[in-house]
């Protein structure tokens, strides 16, 4: 919170300082002592050094200012990305986990239809965000909170989804064709007519959340999962 010039300043002096202490031959008894001939050759001497500590000082005091920049440049992708409709977009790919790595929520998040084939979000924060449609296909979104996403139609063949929080997600007709769902949080989730086909549902909580009319579920599977408290309806 000290400002900028402040720091520097203070920086320099102190440097400055040094530098004439070290100097065996010079003796500084008042301020107008500062004005001698060898004192000014002795700063301008190191005016380099002094330069190069500012410079220091001034690219660590600006980082938290880049960082908010390249936070809001990657908004800024993101959202005109989903203004255009463009389905597949790598500089959009890219910002989403750039913003993640950074630990920044991606919490209502507007990419429908997108192609974030093999993204890598683990842990992500993707509550409440409107992924109707998009291709994540083999997408890591392990211990990700997706709780009330919506995920219709979305295409998650293959993705990571071990330990996420999908409660109260929509994910009407997608597709968790040979997803791993184990130890997921799908309480209250809408996964009627869901492609299920060799989905991994191994101490996912499935606990009042909805089936009906799906691809690849076994009567064994569904027997099992009702057991745990999921309910099959065909409404969707």
């Amino acid at each position: 919170r000290t400002p900028t010039w402040f720091t520097v300043l203070v920086s320099v002096l102190c440097l400055a300082a040094i530098a004439l202490w070290v100097q065996e031959d010079i003796i500084i008894h008042s301020p107008f002592d500062l004005l001698q001939r060898d004192v000014l050759k002795i700063v301008f001497e190191n005016a380099e050094s002094f330069a190069i500590v500012a410079a220091v000082i001034l690219y660590f005091k600006s980082a938290p200012d880049r960082k908010a920049q390249k936070h809001y440049n990657a908004w800024q992708i993101i959202d005109a990305a989903a203004a255009a409709k463009l389905s597949t977009s790598y500089a959009r790919f890219q910002a989403l986990q750039d913003l993640h790595q950074d630990g920044v929520p991606l919490r209502a998040l507007e990419s429908p239809g997108a192609n974030l084939n093999r993204i890598q979000l683990p842990e992500a924060n993707l509550a409440e965000a409107n992924l109707q449609g998009a291709d994540l296909r083999e997408a890591c979104l392990q211990r990700a909170t997706l709780s009330k996403a919506v995920l219709r139609g979305a295409n998650l063949q293959n993705a990571n989804l071990r330990g996420a929080d999908l409660q109260g997600a929509d994910l009407y007709k997608a597709s968790l064709a040979l997803a791993n769902l184990s130890g997921t949080n799908l309480c209250g989730a809408n996964l009627v007519e869901v492609n299920l086909t060799n989905a991994n549902f191994s101490g996912a909580n499935v606990e009042f959340a909805r089936f009906g009319n799906n691809a690849g579920l076994s009567e064994e599977m569904q027997a099992n999962l009702q057991q745990r408290g999921a309910i099959f309806t065909v409404d969707s």
